[in-house]
C-alpha cells in the first residue's frame, strides 16, 4: 500500500532523534517496545547483523542505535 511499516517510522524516529530514544522523546510509548523487536529482528536479517543493532542506552531507560543514523534531508 506504499505506505510505511510501523518499524520504518521507528527507524525515522531514531534518525531524528540522533540514534536515541528515551521517554523524554517526542515520539515515546509503549507500543516501541514491540516495534524495536520487529525492527531489530528485521535488520539483523537483512544486514546479516550478528550482534545488537539497538541497544539499551548506558542508564538503560532508552535505547540507541549502535550504527549512525541521519535524518533526511
Amino acid at each position: 500500500n506504499r505506505r510505511p511499516t510501523a518499524q520504518w517510522e521507528l527507524l525515522r524516529t531514531f534518525a531524528k532523534e540522533g540514534g536515541v530514544l528515551t521517554w523524554e522523546s517526542p515520539a515515546a510509548c509503549r507500543q516501541n517496545q514491540k516495534r524495536r523487536e520487529r525492527l531489530t529482528r528485521d535488520l539483523r536479517a537483512f544486514f546479516r547483523i550478528e550482534g545488537e543493532p539497538i541497544a539499551l542506552t548506558d542508564d538503560g531507560r532508552g535505547w540507541r542505535t549502535v550504527f549512525r543514523i541521519d535524518p533526511e534531508s
